[in-house]
């Protein structure tokens, strides 16, 4: 336990500077706009998330790469909220800051390690921490030059051409080379493909590591799996309703469910998790299109307007009184198609407990009772004690 102490300590001192940047990038937004409007707290809070996992499962784990990946990520999102909110005060104000020129320099490129190290290379080590086999640790090698090559092109062109968009772009880059400014284009083209290649070898991997797994892998998978859906769904809600906090609240489901499968806290309730989000998912989008449907129907038939409360009253009885029906038979329809098993048990100990209702003879229940508990629960084996009268 004693080697695990150093391993610890470093990670929550990476966390505890994360945090620091992050309160210090709040604070230096407060002071020029006079309010929080200008604070970037999404950004901070996102890049805060990350580091206090990495802390997390190093703190319970500390061999496992996944941790100190999440940390990484944090840490260099975090220099880029407070390297890009200093730069922009700084010349925003007219005030030169000392440190503002190099704080430009940050912002340029911290932000590329940070999504590097999200979209491709956790892929290729969720959740074990290492790679499948020394064939993907080739795959991840690669990679990692590719994330290197990115870094230091972006640490090395010229401001005016890689930040035009930003109120420094007169600035020079101090360690710039002018002639990569001339073959951006084709430098940002050959990155890019490369970046594609890289995300459709590391989305591989995962979809390869998932087919393979079993047991407690296989759940941590489905953590995963099911915490992206649910982001992707958080994507095009925010997309539609131009409400950023809706992806924000993705990203921390996203976020929670890896550290419940990173740390391994109750795996097994993914699939009662996952059942429930396909049932009451599908019962009420039938439930809400049979709300639309009654409240058009009522219109055209009866002589009411089209806000009229009768017709929202009995449309919404009406949902009311069919949900649990229709939940039951969702329910019913997801257990035959996606969970069989779990129908089957269902059945054999619905079937068990009419036949013990029925009958008394103790030797035929004993048997039933038996096969009842081998075809439900599968053990290794069975036996059935029973006390004899006088003892």
């Amino acid at each position: 336990m004693r080697l695990h102490v150093p391993a610890v300590r470093v990670a929550w001192g990476l966390w505890a500077v994360s945090t620091m940047m992050g309160c210090a990038a709040i604070i230096l937004a407060l002071v020029p706009h006079g309010g929080i409007a200008g604070a970037p707290w999404e950004d901070v809070l996102l890049a805060t998330l990350f580091p206090t996992l990495g802390a997390l499962v190093v703190s319970r784990r500390s061999s496992r790469a996944m941790g100190w990946l999440f940390l990484v990520i944090g840490l260099f999102a975090q220099v880029n909220a407070f390297s890009t909110v200093y730069a922009n005060d700084a010349f925003r104000l007219g005030v030169h800051l000392r440190g503002a020129v190099a704080a430009v320099w940050l912002a340029a490129w911290s932000w590329a390690p940070a999504l590097a190290g999200f979209i491709l290379l956790m892929p290729l080590l969720f959740p074990t921490g290492r790679p499948m086999s020394a064939r993907w640790s080739r795959v991840m090698a690669a990679e990692g030059i590719l994330i290197s090559g990115g870094v230091l092109l972006l640490g090395l062109l010229p401001f005016s051409v890689t930040q035009s968009q930003l109120l420094f772009r007169g600035l020079h880059n101090p360690v710039g080379v002018p002639e990569l400014g001339r073959h951006e284009e084709l430098l940002g083209f050959v990155f890019g493909i490369g970046t594609l290649l890289a995300l459709i070898a590391s989305v591989s991997a995962l979809v390869l590591r998932f087919r393979r797994a079993r047991g407690e892998e296989r759940q941590q998978m489905k953590w995963f799996v099911y915490s992206m859906c649910l982001f992707a769904v958080t994507i095009v809600l925010a997309t539609l309703s131009s409400q950023d906090w809706i992806t924000m609240l993705g990203l921390l489901i996203l976020l929670s469910a890896l550290c419940v499968s990173v740390l391994r806290y109750r795996l097994y309730e993914i699939d009662r998790i996952i059942n429930r989000t396909v049932v009451y998912s599908v019962a009420t989008t039938v439930l809400a299109g049979t709300y639309l449907g009654l409240v058009l129907l009522f219109q055209l038939i009866l002589p009411l307007g089209t806000h009229s409360p009768v017709v929202v009253a009995v449309s919404t009885l009406v949902v009311a009184a069919a949900f649990g029906p229709v939940r039951r038979r969702v329910q019913g329809f997801v257990d035959r198609k996606f969970d069989r098993a779990r129908y089957d048990a269902a059945r054999t100990l619905e079937q068990f407990s009419t036949r013990l209702s029925e009958h008394i003879d103790l030797d035929s229940l004993g048997s039933s009772l038996v096969a009842v508990v081998d075809s439900t629960m599968r053990p290794a084996m069975v036996s059935l004690w029973l006390k004899e009268e006088g003892r």
